[in-house]
Formats: C-alpha cells, structure tokens, sequence
C-alpha cells in the first residue's frame, strides 16, 4: 500500500506528536509521590515546541506552551501538610494519590545502598507498613562489576544511567530500599506525623568526585588535575581503574574512550553521578540530606578536606535552596589504618560545614566486613539529629566529646559536653584512652568517670602531648563510653601541648 506525500506526512506527524504525548511531564512524576510542603512546586517536562501545557494540580490551574529548546515548566503554589492527597493532570495525562510533606535525599555509595532486607533487625519491620511514607529509589542499569554488553555500554551516559520509581513503604517493596534511609524516614514519621518522602539516589563504591560537578572541580587548583588526569590521578581510587578497564573493555581495546563523553561515560568518572543522579532533581524542593560515603575515598583522608566541603556548596548552590541541611555518618569501626584520621576529619569538618551535623557510629561496623549489617543504629541517630536541628525537637543525638582538659596531682581531667545525664560505661572498666609524650609513641591510660561530665586519667605526666580516645581502625571493643542516652562519645585526638617539629 503506498501513500500520498500529505498523508505520509500526516502520518509521520502523529508519530511525533504521540512520541511527544509520553514525554510531556518529568519521569520524577508518578503515582504515590511526595512533594515539599511550604515550597513552590515546580512541574516541568518536554514536548514538541509551541504545544500547548495544560496543568491542573490539586485544583490550581495554569498553562504555558513548550518552548523551542522542547521544554516547559510551571510553578505551582506552596501547600502545607494537611493530611490531603492531590491529582496532577497534564493535558491528558492523570498522576494520582500525590502527598505533602517533607522530602530528603538520601545519598552516599555502598552502605546508603544496602537494602532493608539485608540488615540484622529487618524481621522486626517486615510487616510494617505505611502508605504516607514514600519511597523513590533510583536503580543502576548497569553493573557494578564486570564486562559491559553493547546494551549496558548504550545504557552507560547521564540520561540512561538509571531508572527511579515511587513507591509507598507497603509489603515488599521497602525491603530494596535503603535500610539507613529507611529508618530514617520511619522515625521521622513515627515523630512528625507528616508525611515523609525519601530519595535514594546512591551508588557502591562511589567516590566524592563523582558526585560534583565538573566545573567545580576545575575551578580549585587542587583538584583540576583530578579531572584532566583521570582514571590516572593518584587521587583516583584503585578500584575504580579496575572498574574502568573491566567494565569498558571493549571500547577500550578499540581506543574510543574518551572522558566525559556525554553518549557513553563511566559510571565512576568525575560528575558522572551527579550528571546522572543529582541534575535531574534539579526543580526538586527538598528538606535536606543524609549522607553515608567516605569509603571510597579513606586511602587519602586529607583530601577529605577540601572534597566534602565542596560537595556541599555544590549542591547548595545548584538547587538553590540556601544552606539546606547536610547530616552525615562518620565511618564506623572496620580495620583499615587511614580510618582514625578519616574519621577525625569528618568530625572536624562538621564544625565548619554551616548547618551540617554528623552521627558517631564507632560503636558499630565489623572488623573486616565494610558493609555490616548494623543499619537501623545509623537510621534512627540521622533521624534525632534532623528531629533536634531541622524540626526543633528535644531530642538528643550528639555523642559526648572533651571540650576541655586540666591537671590535678598527676591527673588529666577531661569535661565533656553532650553527656546527658552523665557518662557512663560498658563492661568492667573505662577503655579507649591513650595518651602521648612529645616525641614518644601512645599508650594506652587507666581512666575512671569521675563526675557526670568528667573523665578522669590516672598516672599522666605533665609533659603529656597529646590524648586520644577510640582512635583506632576496629575500636568497637576498645571503645566503650557513652553518655546516659546509650551514644557513644565520639573519637577524637586533643592536643594538650604544642611539640613544635617533633
């Protein structure tokens, strides 16, 4: 059967308009999603340009028309989180049972990763369910590990790199979801009784590079080469080149890799991650986020410095929601030697970082396993940290820390903050402590609590340099004050007196 030039064309408009029709609203849109309550709601898509938007959200209704670069947006009225459940509409287009509440993003690499169903308390939550707590995982489309098909290599570049859906936390479907966001967000709903949407968007083995944007990488001098040199910066973890040359063999063996090609990228190159995972929030209102990462980059703890710092005032200044919260894990107990200063770092920086916050975990992990099972400690301690700073809550979540030391009689006498009602111990004795003359190794000291905010080290010489607490690789059995509030203090080094060169 042949056609006539007008209704070939006829025929081949349809299809472009019907390709159109499915694209016209953002995949983040879908049934049994959340919105940010008191923002803005911004509803975007694409289209065939000149084509006209109708929109109709929880009654509220506008148009506008896509514009010649095949996109549109529109901005909606804040709501509050009354309870009600809404309709979006565009065109012909109907998504339903739409929330209000609060919305946090949930990111990091392996152990934000870990699912529900793969943690040691999971039995106790299976049959839980809650349809106001709204679940929106994004899920890789290629593999970690090993050779990529010619499909996985297609799938391989920031548009295809994953699939996300929204789902509410009923039967199964929570079990692949986060277990530390899980948690999360079940005890902010337990406290809050708002809905509660979360975002996990986090990846295994994911480095902090990965998670920035690339001209912000470029523009400090001390991570440029970062980007002009990978995978062959000495910053760039080992295992990501394994990844790499495993992975894109193929193309590879064929010289046609090139960084930061937008039709085929590595999934652990520089900004591939938040090319692929964080610009396609970019109209997204949010509350905050957790973050759970570090692994990947503990082999060099002191590029920590100026990485995590970045990263934060990257996405703040990308979705321009102000100093929004930044809550963090500190790396739990596992044996590798870089971890006590990594862990120090993370602790220093959340004293820096405006309106960040960070978890002590050292009472946690195994010692040689990186992903322990150990998830709903973490969950709910980001959970009372948000409560308390972001919801002005009573609730505690910070770990005792020294903030000031004095002698007495051959004694050195710590006074802490955050400890409760008072500290107090595990086991037989107080552990942990070390202490350290200028230039001689640490020893472990005895230590005893002596008030309900002092700690007391026996036997310590005035020309005492330096004392640390938990400050090893694996401390979970050598580490064993808390404050009344069952969390562990945190480990810490403090320097008593300046060595000068030593």
């Amino acid at each position: 059967m042949k056609y006539s030039k007008a209704v070939y064309f006829l025929v081949c408009l349809m299809a472009v308009c019907s390709a159109y029709s499915d694209m016209l609203i953002a995949p983040y849109f879908q049934d049994n999603m959340l919105l940010q309550q008191d923002a803005p709601v911004t509803i975007w898509g694409t289209g065939a340009p000149g084509q006209r938007i109708d929109v109709d959200f929880c009654g509220e209704h506008k148009s506008t028309v896509v514009d010649p670069g095949a996109d549109w947006a529109l901005v909606m009225t804040a709501r509050k989180a009354d309870g009600s459940v809404c309709t979006l509409r565009v065109n012909d287009r109907t998504i339903r049972n739409i929330h209000i509440g609060d919305v946090w993003l949930a990111a990091g690499q392996s152990n934000m990763v870990r699912p529900l169903k793969g943690t040691d308390t999971y039995d106790l939550f299976a049959k839980a369910e809650d349809p106001k707590f709204l679940m929106y995982r994004y899920q890789l489309q290629v593999p970690l590990f090993g050779g990529y098909s010619e499909e996985q290599l297609t799938l391989s570049n920031p548009d295809d790199l994953f699939e996300a859906r929204w789902q509410p936390s009923t039967g199964n479907e929570k079990g692949q979801f986060s277990g530390v966001a899980w948690h999360f967000g079940r005890v902010l709903r337990a406290s809050l009784d708002i809905p509660i949407g979360v975002i996990q968007v986090s990846v295994g083995g994911s480095s902090m590079a990965e998670w920035i944007r690339l001209d912000t990488l470029r523009s400090d001098p001390r991570l440029v080469r970062l980007v002009e040199n990978w995978p062959d910066d000495p910053m760039v973890n080992a295992g990501h080149r394994k990844r790499l040359a495993s992975s894109f063999q193929k193309i590879i063996e064929a010289g046609d890799y090139t960084p930061y090609n937008g039709s085929t990228r590595f999934l652990t190159e520089p900004s591939m991650l938040f090319d692929s995972g964080i610009r396609p929030l970019h109209k997204v209102a949010f509350k905050g986020v957790i973050w759970y990462q570090g692994e990947a980059n503990s082999d060099r703890p002191r590029d920590l410095n100026s990485l995590l710092p970045m990263l934060v005032q990257d996405w703040r200044s990308f979705f321009g929601q102000g100093d929004f919260p930044f809550y963090y894990v500190q790396l739990p107990s596992f044996r590798r030697e870089t971890w006590p200063e990594f862990r120090e770092i993370q602790r220093q920086l959340s004293t820096t970082i405006p309106n960040s916050g960070m978890v002590v975990t050292i009472d946690l992990g195994l010692e040689n396993n990186i992903h322990p099972t150990d998830k709903q400690p973490i969950g709910e301690r980001l959970a009372w940290l948000a409560l308390s700073e972001s919801y002005g809550k009573d609730v505690a979540w910070q770990s005792p820390v020294p903030v000031d030391s004095s002698f007495s009689d051959e004694n050195l006498i710590l006074t802490y903050a955050h400890y409760g009602k008072g500290l107090q111990f595990t086991g037989e004795r107080l552990l942990g402590f070390e202490v350290a003359v200028c230039g001689a190794e640490f020893n472990f000291s005895e230590a005893e609590i002596v008030a309900a905010n002092q700690v007391r080290l026996m036997g310590i010489p005035e020309n005492v340099a330096t004392v640390r607490y938990a400050y090893k690789p694996y401390a979970r059995e050598t580490s064993n004050l808390f404050s009344s509030n069952g969390l562990p203090a945190a480990p810490v080094i403090v320097n008593i007196q300046d060595c000068g060169d030593w």
